[in-house]
C-alpha cells in the first residue's frame, strides 16, 4: 500500500465568502472570509501491519493518529482584505496593492507536553509552556507593486505573419515575518513547487496556515508569437527572484513525527529540513523558465525548467502535453523531474 495523499483532514463544513468591488476603472477592493472545521481522518497515515490471527494469516493495518501539533483537530477562520490600483496603458502597467491577512484557530485533541516537545525537535527552538496555546492567531500585512512594459513588432516566419511581443516585468513584494506561527497546525498548507508563475505570486505557501514573509524583487521577461486572429502560437518566459532578506517562515518535515515510532519513511526528514533551510538562505531563486507551444486550439505542449544558479545544477524539469477537444473532456500527460522531492511516501511493510 502506498500512501499518496498529503491531506489527512476532512473539511466539514467549509464556508467561504469572497468578493471584488471595482470602485472605478482603476481602484479595486477585495475580501475573503473562510471558515473551516478540520477533522483528522483516522486512516490517513499508514504505519505498518500486525498479525492478529496467525492461523488464518489475518493482519491489522495500523495508522498514525497524529503526534504533537499534527494531532490537532479544530476550527480555522481566515480573513483577508485588500486594495489595488491599476495604472494601465497600451505600453505597460503599474499596479500597487496592499492587503491584510488574519488567521485564527480553536484547536482540540492536543497534548501540551507532546506539542512542546514536537515543536522543539522540529524547529530547533526553545518552546515552553508559555508559548503553548489552543487558540493561536496571526495577522500579517503585505505590500506589492507590479509593473511591466509591452513592446511588439510584426514578423514573418514560414510565410505566416505574427505579432512578436517582448514583455519585461518587475514585481516587488514585502511581507514582514510574524513569529509564533509554528503553533498554527498545518491543516491544508504546503510549500508550493517553484516555477515561472511563482515569480508573481504573493505567497510561497498554499492554504492559510502559514502567512509567509517576503522582501523580494521578481524580474521576468515574456515573449510571444501571436497570429493575426489573436491565437497565441508560442509563449516563452524566463525570470528570477532576488531576495533582500532570508526567509524565516517554513514548514518542518519533522513536525508531527513521534521519534519513538517506526515511520517507514523513504527519505530522511532531517535531510529535507536541512535542504529547506539552506534554500531559505539563498540570495536568489532558481532561474525559472516556461515554454508553451500551442499546436492548435485543442492541443499544446509545455516545458518548465528551473535552474539552480547558486549550485549550478538542474532544480526541476517538466514536459507536459494537453489535449482538450471540448467542455468536460481533457487528456493530460507529463513527465517531471525534481532534484529532491519535498514529500515522502509511506510504504507498506511486508
Amino acid at each position: 500500500m502506498n500512501q499518496t495523499a498529503d491531506d489527512p483532514y476532512n473539511k466539514l463544513p467549509q464556508i467561504k465568502l469572497a468578493g471584488n468591488w471595482l470602485a472605478n476603472d482603476s481602484l479595486s477592493l477585495n475580501y475573503v472570509a473562510d471558515y473551516t472545521k478540520f477533522t483528522r481522518a483516522d486512516n490517513w497515515h499508514y504505519l505498518n501491519e500486525t498479525m492478529v490471527n496467525p492461523s488464518d494469516d489475518v493482519y491489522q493495518s495500523n495508522y498514525d493518529s497524529g503526534y504533537g501539533i499534527k494531532s490537532a483537530n479544530g476550527e480555522r477562520l481566515y480573513l483577508e482584505t485588500g486594495a489595488g490600483y491599476s495604472f494601465d496603458r497600451g505600453y505597460g502597467f503599474i499596479r500597487p496593492s496592499v492587503k491584510v491577512q488574519h488567521v485564527e484557530y480553536r484547536l482540540t485533541d492536543l497534548n501540551q507536553q507532546n506539542v512542546i516537545d514536537d515543536l522543539n525537535q522540529a524547529y530547533y527552538g526553545s518552546f515552553t509552556a508559555a508559548d503553548y496555546t489552543e487558540s493561536p492567531k496571526t495577522t500579517v500585512p503585505s505590500f506589492s507593486i507590479d509593473s511591466g512594459l509591452y513592446f511588439d513588432r510584426f514578423t514573418n516566419i514560414g510565410g505566416t505573419t505574427f505579432t512578436h511581443t517582448l514583455e519585461p516585468r518587475m514585481k516587488y513584494l514585502y511581507s514582514p515575518y510574524v513569529e509564533g506561527q509554528e503553533m498554527n497546525p498545518v491543516f491544508d498548507t504546503a510549500l508550493m513547487n517553484f516555477n515561472y508563475h511563482s515569480l508573481w505570486r504573493d505567497s510561497r505557501f498554499s492554504g492559510h496556515d502559514r502567512l509567509g514573509d517576503a522582501n523580494q524583487l521578481s524580474l521576468g521577461l515574456t515573449t510571444r508569437l501571436i497570429e493575426d486572429d489573436g491565437f497565441e502560437r508560442v509563449r516563452f518566459g524566463i525570470g528570477q527572484i532576488v531576495y533582500f532578506e532570508d526567509r524565516q517562515l517554513w514548514i518542518s518535515p519533522n513536525a508531527g513525527i513521534d521519534q519513538g515510532v517506526d515511520q517507514d519513511l523513504d527519505t530522511d526528514p532531517n535531510d529535507e529540513a536541512k535542504r529547506l533551510r539552506e534554500d531559505m538562505q539563498d540570495s536568489v531563486s532558481p532561474l525559472a523558465s516556461e515554454l508553451v507551444y500551442n499546436i492548435n486550439r485543442t492541443m499544446n505542449i509545455r516545458q518548465d525548467l528551473m535552474w539552480d544558479t547558486s549550485n549550478n545544477e538542474l532544480d526541476s524539469y517538466g514536459l507536459y502535453y494537453q489535449y482538450k477537444p471540448g467542455d468536460r473532456r481533457v487528456l493530460n500527460a507529463g513527465y517531471r523531474y525534481l532534484r529532491q522531492a519535498d514529500r515522502y511516501v509511506k510504504n507498506e511493510q511486508n
